[in-house]
């Protein structure tokens, strides 16, 4: 397998910069709280975040987790299990939810998902009623995840590092030469900081 061409995955848009490798509006920037429930993803709301604008420019979009995202604005937002943002995509084809728990009330937060959806600018997601209209939302992409098993190469756009989770599922930090497309099988490019370890470079993923 190693022995062919590698082919960049995703043409174009396998080409994720360091901005957007994890990017906290990728799908959705600064979309005021509500103090009723509010669905985006649909209709007028519609995603207006850099992977929504790739994949209505025809770019192929990547596997990514979510995050979302409050600014700080105090007592704005309702925390609690009963109070979670939902999103739904699918996962493999396969309709898929995953919730998302705010904890504080004065905003200022970022929680990470750990399900890679398989278009996440397909995800429809909902949020509850909040408790005034004064805090802000922001829906992001994280993880850069392979379809079906592994990217079978890497690169990076300078020398840095790239934090990755390989077949073995062990989370290395992979310090890579400019343009040097390195031979790691990777499941999935990290987009938070691992064990002191951040990705700091461009990357583009080869199938």
């Amino acid at each position: 397998m190693l022995g062919t061409s590698p082919q960049d995955l995703f043409g174009s848009p396998g080409s994720f910069t360091r901005g957007t490798v994890d990017d906290l509006s990728g799908l959705l920037n600064a979309a005021a709280t509500s103090t009723s429930p509010i669905v985006y993803g649909t209709g007028n709301t519609a995603y207006t975040g850099t992977e929504a604008t790739l994949k209505a420019a025809g770019y192929r979009v990547a596997p990514r987790t979510l995050t979302i995202s409050t600014a700080a604005h105090t007592g704005s937002y309702k925390t609690g299990a009963g109070n979670k943002v939902t999103a739904t995509g699918t996962v493999a084809g396969v309709t898929t939810s995953e919730d998302f728990l705010l904890t504080a009330a004065n905003g200022g937060e970022t929680i990470r998902g750990a399900v890679a959806f398989d278009d996440p600018t397909l995800c429809v997601v909902s949020f509850p009623g909040q408790n005034d209209a004064l805090g802000q939302f922001r829906i992001g992409v994280g993880d850069i995840v392979a379809i079906g098993s592994v990217f079978r190469s890497v690169k990076g756009h300078a020398a840095g590092v790239i934090v990755a989770q390989g077949d073995d599922n062990a989370i290395d930090a992979i310090q890579v030469a400019a343009h040097a497309i390195e031979p790691v099988a990777v499941r999935r490019i990290k987009a938070a900081a691992v064990g002191g370890n951040t990705t700091n470079v461009g990357v583009t993923v080869y199938a």
